[in-house]
């Protein structure tokens, strides 16, 4: 007697046979988007600082940070973040936390907190780069939009 396979099983596999191994691609989910972003304090560039990002990616159950440094105009970066994920393609509401901190003299400072409810480019800002102004005497707060906190502005 022969096994039944589900009919999510059988589209999923179909879906492979039908376009191959390069396929993987189709599943990939953007966590975070790529950040720019300047660090500034009373409008001065500062070099050398340490700018950490993590994310917490509920769906996937997966966590993660890196970090650099800024170079000597104030300036940062952070590529773009992506899983390749066939369960994500499972229809559901994606909540990924994302976090940026700067780290100065000691201090932290928030520069973004959000939750992310999509795995688009640029979601967080409705397509809009991430491009940041992240000044340190800056009050911590919404600056960018209602669901994002920290210290930092749209550039």
């Amino acid at each position: 007697m022969g096994k039944v396979v589900s009919l999510p099983c059988a589209v999923i596999v179909l879906y492979f046979l039908t376009f191959g191994v390069n396929a993987m691609g189709r599943f990939s989910r953007v966590l975070f988007s790529q950040v720019h972003g300047t660090v500034l304090k009373e409008g001065k560039p500062l070099s050398g600082v340490t700018v950490r990002r993590a994310f917490n990616w509920r769906w996937g159950k997966e966590k993660g940070k890196d970090e650099t440094i800024t170079n000597s105009d104030g300036q940062f970066h952070f590529p773009q973040i992506e899983r390749e994920s066939i369960s994500a393609f499972i229809p559901h509401e994606p909540v990924i936390g994302q976090f940026i901190y700067i780290d100065h003299e000691g201090e932290e400072y928030v520069a973004w907190e959000t939750l992310k409810h999509d795995y688009e480019v640029n979601g967080e800002l409705d397509g809009k780069p991430m491009n940041l102004d992240c000044e340190l005497t800056r009050e911590n707060g919404f600056h960018i939009r209602d669901s994002v906190n920290g210290i930092c502005k749209l550039l």
